[in-house]
């Protein structure tokens, strides 16, 4: 709607967010809302980062970062703990996937979407290197073959907790990611998708 007025007015998403109902500290009962899971919230946070910077988004923000109040279920209370960090200030994996996205999404000089049926895959060029970010969309796993970045020196794969795993090369030098299924149910569907996959390839420029 703004390109058609040939406005360029920033947009920002300030406030987005999965909260979860099982973490044992701060169990919610009887949400108002769909259930979630803490692994949910850390995909979601990679997820929703992803596809609002391939939308035009300028800046993305979750709340609530740090739950300064415990969960309570008392009229006009919040039956929700949304936050990366309890109360108690111990992380939630979510915090871990936002790392994830500070270190790996900024800077980004272009955003690209791929739509599939049963998959995304989001692909940030940023100079120096490419970052992208798959996962699937319905309960079953799909198998992606991707195309190394011409001239790329470097490949590494990472979960939703920025831990790095080996990078299978198939004999045509393709990469394959298996990409895990979303957790769905029969009356909500599969609202968040399932565990991502963040490629992360070095690509020299001619300043480095």
């Amino acid at each position: 709607i703004l390109d058609g007025y040939g406005l360029k007015q920033p947009i920002w998403v300030n406030e987005t967010n999965a909260p979860p109902v099982d973490d044992p500290k701060y169990p919610v009962v009887n949400p108002p809302l769909l259930p979630v899971t803490m692994e949910q919230q850390a995909a979601f946070v990679i997820q929703v980062n992803a596809l609002a910077l391939a939308a035009g988004a300028e800046r993305v923000a979750v709340y609530k970062f740090f739950d300064d109040v415990p969960v309570t279920a008392a009229p006009g209370g919040d039956p929700y703990s949304y936050g990366l960090i309890r109360p108690d200030g111990s992380p939630r994996p979510a915090l871990e996937a936002l790392r994830v996205v500070t270190t790996n999404f900024t800077s980004a000089k272009s955003v690209t979407l791929t739509d599939k049926p049963n998959y995304f895959i989001v692909k940030l060029d940023r100079g120096g290197a490419i970052t992208r970010v798959a996962w699937a969309r319905g309960d079953k796993s799909v198998t992606l073959k991707l195309r190394p970045t011409p001239n790329a020196v470097n490949a590494t794969l990472f979960d939703a907790q920025g831990e790095a795993h080996p990078l299978t090369v198939d004999a045509q030098g393709n990469y394959k990611l298996v990409l895990p299924p979303a957790a769905c149910n029969a009356d909500d569907g599969c609202f968040i998708g399932g565990q991502p996959w963040v490629l992360i390839e070095i690509v020299p420029t001619a300043d480095h």
